[in-house]
C-alpha cells in the first residue's frame, strides 16, 4: 500500500505539466489537454467505433482482439498526442481507469535503449532502480508484484524511438524476473507476457510500427481533433471570445491552415505563432489587418529554432530582430532551401 501511493504520488507530479517539443516550456496539463478522435480498431485497422472515455481502454467488454493478448497498442501519426494520451493517463490514476491496478509503471522506449549493450539488470532493478523504489521491503513488494501480475499497468511511449534493428522476436527470451539481462529484452519479454504474464501493457507507436498479433489485447488509433475538438481547444487557447472568433475566421477562409490544425502538435505551433502575431498587431495599431498565412508561420517557426541554436544567458533576453537572425542563420537556410 505504501509503494502504490509513492507511485500514484510520482505519477501526478510527473504528469502535472506538458514539456514542449522545444523543451524550453512547461504548460500545466490540466490546462491544455483536450480530448482528441480516439478509434478502436481491428487487425486490418478498421474502425470499431469510438473510444467514449480513457477508462475503456481497459475495459474488457469492448474491442478486444485476442483473449490471450496483453498489449494495448496505441498509435498514429506523429504530433497526433500519443504521449500526451499516456500522460492523461498518469494524471488520472490507476485507480480510477481500474480499481484493481495498484502498480503504475511508465518508461520511455527511447531511455531503454540508451543503456550499453553490455548493461544487465534483473526485473526488480528495472522496476525499483530505474524507476521508483520502494521505502520499506522491496523485496516483499516484489514478490507481490510476481504473486499478483494483474495489479500492474506499464505503459511504453514510443516504441518507434528505439534503435532501427530493434525488434521484439528477435530478441532473446528472458522469463526469470530475477535473471539479469539487458533492459530491451527485458522489454520484449514484458510485451511477449514472458514476464509478468497477466500484466497490462499499453504500448504506443507511429504509424507503421507493427506488432505482432498474437501479442496483441486491443488496437487503438488517434486521428486527431474533429471539428467539435478545435472548437474546444481554441477555446481554450483563446479564452477571449474576439480574438478567438478572429483565429476561427481564418480557419475558415484558409482550408491548407485548418487542414493542419487537425494535427493536435501542428495546432499547437499554429495557435502560438496567430498569439505571437496578434500581440504584434496590438502594439502596432498602424497595420490594417490581421492575415496569418503560412509563410508567415514557417518564417516564425524558423526563426524560433535558429534564436535556440544559439547561447543563450539567463540574465539577458535575445534583442535581434527578424532579419538579423535569419541573416545569422543563412548557412542553416540555405541547407533547409536545398531539402525542400
Amino acid at each position: 500500500s505504501g509503494y502504490s501511493q509513492k507511485l500514484q504520488q510520482q505519477l501526478g507530479r510527473d504528469s502535472k505539466f506538458i514539456l514542449c517539443y522545444a523543451q524550453k516550456e512547461e504548460l500545466l496539463l490540466e490546462q491544455m489537454y483536450t480530448d482528441t478522435v480516439v478509434e478502436l480498431v481491428n487487425f486490418s485497422n478498421e474502425s470499431l467505433g469510438s473510444l467514449d472515455s480513457l477508462a475503456c481502454l481497459l475495459d474488457a467488454s469492448t474491442g478486444v482482439l485476442n483473449e490471450q493478448g496483453e498489449i494495448i497498442f496505441v498509435f498514429g501519426d506523429a504530433g497526433m498526442g500519443k504521449s500526451m494520451l499516456l500522460q492523461r493517463l498518469q494524471a488520472s490514476g490507476s485507480s480510477q481507469l481500474d480499481p484493481g491496478i495498484k502498480f503504475f509503471f511508465h518508461f520511455r522506449c527511447r531511455t531503454l535503449s540508451c543503456f550499453k549493450k553490455s548493461a544487465a539488470l534483473c526485473l526488480q532493478d528495472l522496476l525499483f532502480k530505474h524507476y521508483c523504489y520502494p521505502e520499506q521491503d522491496p523485496g516483499e513488494v516484489f514478490a507481490f508484484l510476481l504473486r499478483f501480475p494483474h495489479t500492474a499497468l506499464f505503459t511504453f511511449d514510443g516504441l518507434d524511438e528505439l534503435h532501427s534493428d530493434f525488434d521484439l522476436s528477435s530478441e532473446p527470451d528472458t522469463s526469470s524476473p530475477w535473471e539479469p539481462a539487458h533492459p530491451l529484452a527485458l522489454l520484449a519479454s514484458l510485451l511477449s507476457g514472458k514476464l509478468l504474464k497477466g500484466a497490462r501493457k499499453l504500448l504506443t507507436a507511429r504509424t507503421g510500427v507493427e506488432v505482432p498479433r498474437h501479442l496483441l489485447w486491443k488496437k487503438v488509433l488517434l486521428r486527431g481533433f474533429s471539428p467539435s475538438h478545435l472548437r474546444a481547444y481554441t477555446g481554450r487557447m483563446f479564452p477571449e471570445h474576439a480574438v478567438r472568433q478572429c483565429l476561427l475566421d481564418q480557419l475558415e477562409a484558409n482550408p491548407n491552415l485548418c487542414s493542419l490544425c487537425a494535427v493536435p502538435l501542428f495546432c499547437w505551433i499554429i495557435f502560438r505563432c496567430f498569439q505571437h502575431f496578434h500581440d504584434a498587431f496590438e502594439s502596432s495599431p498602424q497595420l490594417p489587418d490581421l492575415t496569418v498565412t503560412l509563410t508567415d508561420i514557417f518564417l516564425l517557426v524558423t526563426e524560433v529554432h535558429l534564436n535556440r541554436t544559439q547561447p543563450t544567458s539567463l540574465v539577458q533576453q535575445n534583442t535581434r530582430s527578424q532579419t538579423e537572425t535569419l541573416r545569422a542563420g543563412r548557412d542553416t537556410l540555405c541547407s533547409l532551401g536545398r531539402v525542400a
